[in-house]
């Protein structure tokens, strides 16, 4: 049936579109790969195995392409897939094109990919990975795991603050003390003692401050 379905199709510019993709996405010998594959941007694979099934989802979910319209990515770092795809017009795929987290690209453990495909891969939300990088985290620590957090300091003008990225928050030491209703001090024992991360983060009122003051001997 699929077969009867693409033959049929085969001259259609819909059909046209879905080679197209799979080419970029697929072949690094394709001139426009570097901008797709390369990114980690796919056609799904029900999709790509199946013109029809393609076809189907577009007839059912998008309905004739408008004059003047093609196909467009509605998240510009993300695949094709369902729920990500839309008729959309040049100049309005010129400016999807031209959204900032398009042109931010990190490289981990030797991939690159845009903060959007990384958020997708990890698990980990994007807002989490522009926090931590705008916080001055290193690689390693913009993808460790969630839960988990790093210290660090950036120097502006002659004040060093502390940051600390804790559940995909990223406050200076004072600003977590301020949240958590302890003291700045308190914080920086836990860190020193190596707390377990939910005790260093743990609010006033929790019992874990009466621990501050260890018993000599």
């Amino acid at each position: 049936m699929a077969q009867r379905i693409m033959h049929g199709f085969s001259k259609t510019k819909l059909y046209n579109t879905w080679g197209h993709i799979k080419d970029r996405c697929n072949n690094p010998k394709d001139a426009r790969y570097k901008w797709y594959g390369a990114r980690g941007i796919r056609l799904c694979k029900e999709w790509s195995d199946d013109f029809a099934v393609f076809k189907l989802y577009i007839d059912r979910e998008l309905g004739v392409c408008p004059a003047g319209y093609s196909l467009d990515r509605i998240d510009n770092d993300g695949s094709y897939e369902p729920g990500n795809i839309r008729w959309a017009s040049l100049k309005t795929q010129n400016e999807n094109k031209r959204t900032p987290c398009s042109r931010i690209f990190l490289t981990y453990n030797n991939e690159t990919k845009s903060l959007s495909q990384w958020a997708k891969d990890t698990g980990i939300k994007k807002s989490t990975i522009e926090a931590r990088r705008y916080a001055g985290d290193s690689i390693t620590d913009i993808f460790r795991a969630v839960g988990t957090f790093a210290r660090h300091r950036t120097v502006r003008g002659r004040k060093h603050n502390v940051f600390l990225t804790h559940n995909g928050n990223t406050l200076t030491q004072a600003q977590w003390a301020k949240k958590l209703g302890i003291s700045s001090s308190a914080i920086k024992y836990r860190i020193k003692k190596q707390w377990p991360i939910e005790k260093i983060f743990s609010p006033r009122g929790c019992g874990h401050e009466n621990s501050l003051k260890q018993p000599r001997g």
